[in-house]
């Protein structure tokens, strides 16, 4: 199996969040229920477990994601309505070649009048799906998702101060502290630079876009991030989404799937770091 990363529906408090009870992503399926106006991808597999009903999904060939990106995410059209016509919560995750949307439906065992649907700004549109469709399929779930954090403090880097990592078999995240970052007595973030106080508020301003800037130069001068297993094989991390000011930064990144029992390092921004169990 391979992964991509976790996302959360856009709606919800935190967008790039984990589900909070473990999940494993299904196994590749062989079905292929088609979806209406989506002739770039179909349904390949989908049941319940752990109170998710997970819906798997293939693209019809290798140019089909470009087509998706262009015409519209097909994940953030999915959607599971229940009987009364509420969105159910959902994440999305990649395994591989196969794109898993997880609907968080609880411990509810029935689904009267639920359905799945497509929606398009504050329409929802349904019977789009084709095939045979059974919501009431369950499977056995036997593994679940683990993750592996690290508090790091990098040994040659003249900007990054802290590092906290986490990662799971489908996402990593890296929070990064600037030196001189920390916690004012009204429990406010700011930074200690020489000659900082001494600014004008207008001038402090343009300092904390130039030092934002400097981190960014830094960050980016830097090959990707890349993980590496017991095996020494390497896992990328890829598709970031960043998040950067003057007291540091936060990114997250996508990966192909793993056993995370086997991660033994994370290399970023030059330097490497050893998971604490890392044989």
């Amino acid at each position: 199996m391979g992964g991509l990363g976790w996302a959360r529906d856009p709606d919800a408090a935190s967008i790039w969040e984990e589900p909070v009870r473990p999940v494993k992503p299904l196994e590749h399926g062989d079905m292929s229920l088609s979806i209406g106006g989506f002739d770039w991808v179909y349904i390949s597999n989908f049941g319940i477990a752990d109170g998710f009903l997970h819906v798997q999904f293939m693209y019809t060939s290798e140019a089909s994601q470009e087509h998706n990106q262009r015409y519209g995410f097909f994940n953030e059209n999915l959607c599971l309505v229940d009987g009364n016509g509420n969105v159910i919560d959902w994440y999305y995750c990649v395994t591989g070649d196969a794109h898993e949307m997880m609907f968080d439906i609880g411990d509810n065992t029935d689904f009267t009048g639920w359905r799945l649907a497509l929606k398009g700004g504050e329409s929802v549109i349904d019977d789009v799906i084709r095939g045979e469709w059974d919501i009431g399929y369950t499977f056995e779930s036997n593994q679940a998702m683990q993750r592996r954090t690290m508090t790091a403090y990098p040994v040659s880097s003249p900007v990054f101060a802290m590092v906290e990592i986490t990662c799971s078999p489908v996402m990593t995240s890296i929070s990064m502290t600037a030196h001189g970052a920390y916690l004012d007595e009204n429990n406010n973030w700011t930074r200690r630079v020489e000659g900082y106080d001494d600014k004008t508020d207008s001038e402090k301003l343009e300092a904390q876009s130039e030092y934002s800037q400097a981190i960014i130069e830094y960050y980016l001068s830097f090959g990707s991030p890349f993980l590496t297993l017991e095996d020494g094989s390497i896992v990328e991390l890829v598709y970031p989404n960043e998040m950067f000011d003057w007291l540091g930064g936060s990114v997250w990144y996508q990966t192909d799937y793993f056993d995370i029992e086997n991660l033994r390092s994370i290399t970023f921004c030059g330097e490497k770091y050893l998971f604490s169990n890392a044989r």
